[in-house]
């Protein structure tokens, strides 16, 4: 298995804000979020088990504590819920420095579409 060097990860991520002003809920960017959460899953989760569970899923938007997430099955929505739930919320805790709740929405056959044009 190739190491993996964690210094050139840590570099490239955004950093979260550490601004304590009460706009901060309205000023994370949801990419930059979803690239320090998803790197964290990865290397919580391992290579195995985050193509398994977590590839395919993306993080829409961060509104009134809640971050939702767009899944593409069910099962994997399912699986998530009952196993990962906590891990998302910590990597969440991580990368906004704020309590979130996670909830995953079933993506659409035009949201799937959407996204694989991109």
């Amino acid at each position: 298995m190739d190491k993996i060097n964690l210094d050139k990860y840590i570099e490239d991520l955004p950093k979260p804000s550490t601004n304590n002003s009460s706009q901060e809920n309205l000023s994370h960017n949801v990419d930059d979020v979803w690239k320090i959460v998803s790197e964290n899953l990865r290397l919580s989760l391992g290579h195995r088990d985050y193509s398994a569970w977590v590839e395919g899923i993306y993080l829409k938007k961060i509104e009134n504590g809640v971050a939702i997430f767009s899944c593409p099955e069910q099962f994997k929505k399912d699986r998530i819920e009952k196993s990962h739930l906590r891990l998302f919320e910590k990597c969440l805790l991580d990368a906004t420095g704020e309590k979130l709740h996670v909830s995953i929405k079933i993506q659409s056959s035009i949201e799937r579409k959407n996204k694989k044009v991109q």
